[in-house]
């Protein structure tokens, strides 16, 4: 019984990585490509906030790319210093309303 819940586990993490890291790359795209576009329309200061909220997004995927490369290796989930995503401040809701629809 045992074996068979770690090998359940093992393959629910593999997946969870899997699609974080589609979700990671499909993000990178949209800034690099389209981002960059809608961001090119913007008046400076709204700009800037894009791009602070783009980085925001890529470095809570990564988080969440660490935390299951943790899991993978066998870190057990007790350790704190693996957990950075209960520390990520929040977007401002008025910012997220004025970022173009795609994003």
């Amino acid at each position: 019984m045992l074996a068979s819940r770690f090998q359940v586990t093992d393959k629910l993490i593999d997946a969870l990585y899997t699609e974080a890291m589609l979700l990671a790359d499909e993000a990178r795209s949209y800034f690099e490509s389209v981002g960059r576009d809608d961001r090119a329309a913007m008046a400076p200061l709204e700009r800037v906030t894009f791009s602070c909220e783009s980085l925001k997004v890529t470095t809570r995927l990564m988080h969440v790319v660490a935390w299951l490369l943790a899991r993978r290796n066998g870190t057990p989930d007790t350790d704190q210093t693996i957990n950075p995503l209960s520390a990520a401040s929040s977007s401002d809701a008025t910012v997220l309303v004025s970022l173009p629809e795609e994003a």
